[in-house]
């Protein structure tokens, strides 16, 4: 997805050129303030497309705070998709605080992203006056261990992690050699 921002000038006017011919989103926000979402489209031959004004709405805001085991998590991904699939994300701060602006009563997934973590989803309504979210994040499993024979570490023997209490768990197998050893990690991972 590719996107281009600029300023509105005298008279709230716009304008994007040197566009090529297929659809396109246009949204405008000021402040606090949000439109919703036009999608405009035209082809090749067109030369021009005006879209309709861009109404400002009053936004909301989903916030919250993103913690592991009751601790703020710094850096964390935090993102919003719309019934239509368009996404707003952020970042967490240095207190795991996020907060994405919406237009009211906007419905979607709230979800989070990190290679540490297992992802988080839930399916959220941003409400007439925003909603607050707090996320508890999970930590990515990983076993490892030896395989021997008596006092003996035995190379090539095969591993197998099977789970019962979670068959929506994905698991992962890497492999490492170095020169005398051969070892086997695996990594969990929750599917969403």
């Amino acid at each position: 997805m590719c996107s281009s921002d600029l300023t509105s000038g005298a008279g709230g006017s716009f304008s994007f050129a040197g566009l090529p011919g297929t659809s396109y989103e246009v949204r405008a926000n000021f402040g606090s303030l949000l439109s919703p979402v036009q999608v405009v489209a035209f082809t090749p031959a067109q030369y021009s497309l005006a879209a309709t004004p861009l109404a400002l709405q009053s936004s909301v805001a989903l916030s919250g705070v993103v913690t592991r085991s009751g601790t703020p998590v710094e850096g964390i991904l935090v993102g919003f998709r719309d019934v239509a699939g368009r996404v707003r994300t952020t970042t967490t701060d240095s207190l795991g605080q996020y907060s994405l602006t919406v237009l009211p009563n906007q419905s979607g997934s709230l979800f989070t992203e990190s290679p540490a973590f297992l992802q988080f989803r839930s399916t959220v309504n941003s409400g007439a006056n925003g909603q607050a979210t707090n996320i508890a994040l999970q930590s990515r499993g990983s076993v490892s261990g030896t395989v021997s024979n008596g006092a003996t570490p035995v190379a090539g023997a095969t591993i197998r992690l099977t789970s019962s209490t979670a068959p929506d768990t994905f698991i992962r197998e890497i492999t490492t050699t170095s020169s005398d050893r051969k070892s086997t990690r695996l990594n969990s991972s929750h599917l969403v």
